[in-house]
């Protein structure tokens, strides 16, 4: 069984409280039994720096609790910022359109 945290209908850096999302994230790493805390993030249409910043520091406290975070079906817009930033790298993302398996980029056939 996974765990799992809603992101919402809402941009994360325009929530309504702020930290909510992050409290909850936060809760479900330190109190869940489960391997793996998943944020669903298809709801979130955009993610500013501080939120970048907090997901780092999640993910952190969640290999440090024996947990992996994971991110679900961001939007094009969210998945083009954790690419560009290279947060893909970091946390892991799952999403219809990507490979889970990281292929190293193919070298020029020299023959």
């Amino acid at each position: 069984m996974i765990a799992g945290i809603d992101g919402g209908n809402k941009a994360l850096g325009m929530r309504t409280k702020p930290g909510d999302w992050i409290a909850s994230v936060k809760t479900k790493i330190e109190h869940s039994d489960q391997a793996e805390v998943v944020i669903d993030l298809s709801g979130v249409t955009v993610i500013d720096s501080h939120d970048l910043g907090e997901l780092i520091r999640m993910q952190l406290s969640a290999k440090q609790l024996g947990r992996r975070l994971v991110l679900k079906d961001p939007q094009a817009d969210v998945l083009k910022i954790m690419t560009l930033t290279r947060l893909d790298r970091l946390i892991e993302l799952r999403h219809p359109g990507l490979s889970t398996a990281k292929e190293p980029p193919s070298l020029p056939n020299r023959g």
